[in-house]
């Protein structure tokens, strides 16, 4: 699907993926981002909608309790845009939730995966021959699903958006909002969110933080990223994405 050279007329339709113990704060950017206009009546006709196996509370992570608001069945398709953050592992052999991702990626206007989600889009077969970023743990193994690893803060390719986590998600959202609703709209919003990050510590990028700050945080979260990676190349292999 080629990006959208006009602005939407009509109703925007926004699904973020949701599940038990999802990483919440990859999608908060894009729940404000799109949920916010209608509040301010810049688009008053954008609809974010939830999307989960069924319409029972859980937690997220961090702990975080919520509920879906539309079921994978019962979303409304195609979506405007259709954006996912980190899963638990066990989602990717989830075969109702990849399935739906799968097929409303495919139909969606717009990609979008922030942190882990860039995984849960890649092993749906969505990244193949696109470049792709994500966080800096599993950069490197986006290649399992065909992607191409593109080191930066969002990565556009065609309509696919993909980012690191959090801030990103807000970024990549807002350029998703200015193709949608026009760059206007999207520069009146970040104003109105004062959206203007100025981290104290500057060592949100490797590169900044420096070679033990950056070891130190790939050992905290060595376990967790290897069962989570591990997983991804298995799911990736079986279904034969990895470039040759």
């Amino acid at each position: 699907v080629p990006p959208m050279t006009t602005f939407k007329t009509g109703p925007i339709h926004v699904g973020i993926v949701v599940s038990p113990y999802f990483c919440a704060l990859d999608v908060f950017g894009v729940y404000t981002i799109f949920g916010v206009p209608p509040c301010l009546g810049l688009r008053p006709d954008i609809h974010v909608h939830l999307i989960g196996a069924d319409l029972n509370e859980f937690s997220a992570v961090p702990p975080w309790p919520m509920r879906a608001t539309t079921t994978f069945e019962t979303c409304p398709r195609p979506l405007d845009v259709l954006a996912v953050g980190a899963m638990p592992p066990a989602f990717l052999t989830d075969v109702r939730g990849m399935t739906f991702v799968a097929q409303a990626g495919q139909e969606a206007g717009f990609l979008l995966g922030v942190c882990g989600g860039v995984q849960v889009l890649g092993a749906a077969g969505l990244l193949q021959g696109y470049r792709a970023t994500t966080n800096f743990h599993s950069l490197d193994a986006l290649h399992h699903c065909g992607a191409v690893p593109t080191t930066g803060h969002v990565v556009v390719d065609r309509n696919r958006y993909t980012s690191g986590p959090a801030i990103g998600a807000y970024d990549a959202s807002l350029m998703i909002l200015a193709e949608l609703c026009g760059p206007e709209v999207a520069r009146e919003l970040e104003l109105h969110l004062e959206h203007l990050s100025e981290p104290p510590f500057r060592t949100g990028r490797p590169e900044l933080a420096g070679r033990e700050l950056t070891y130190r945080a790939l050992e905290r979260l060595r376990g967790i990223s290897s069962d989570a990676s591990g997983e991804f190349a298995r799911v990736c292999k079986l279904r034969g994405l990895e470039r040759a």
